[in-house]
């Protein structure tokens, strides 16, 4: 929802506007905290408050700040993430 909505923005030409407004106001940072907190109001997970555990990969943390790590409440998505940041660690 909140993509379409951005996406709509770009479309207009609008969006860069809003952000050079945003960031000339000191509220950019401030801005996309909020647009990240709202991914993660996803529908299919909003009861999800606290840590739960998958059987394969084990504690799966909450959709607020699975957004902080892999930008999307995505739980398959930050599995996978996660998986590609453990295999980088081991190789170097």
């Amino acid at each position: 929802m909140m993509d379409k909505f951005i996406k709509m923005l770009q479309k207009q030409g609008v969006l860069n506007i809003i952000l050079e407004g945003l960031r000339k106001l000191g509220l950019l940072t401030f801005a996309f905290r909020i647009y990240e907190r709202i991914k993660a109001l996803d529908l299919h997970d909003m009861g999800r408050q606290h840590i739960q555990v998958h059987p394969a990969e084990g504690p799966i943390p909450p959709s607020d700040l699975i957004v902080l790590v892999a930008g999307t409440p995505n739980v398959g998505w930050f599995l996978s993430l996660e998986g590609q940041c453990f295999r980088s660690l081991l190789i170097s």
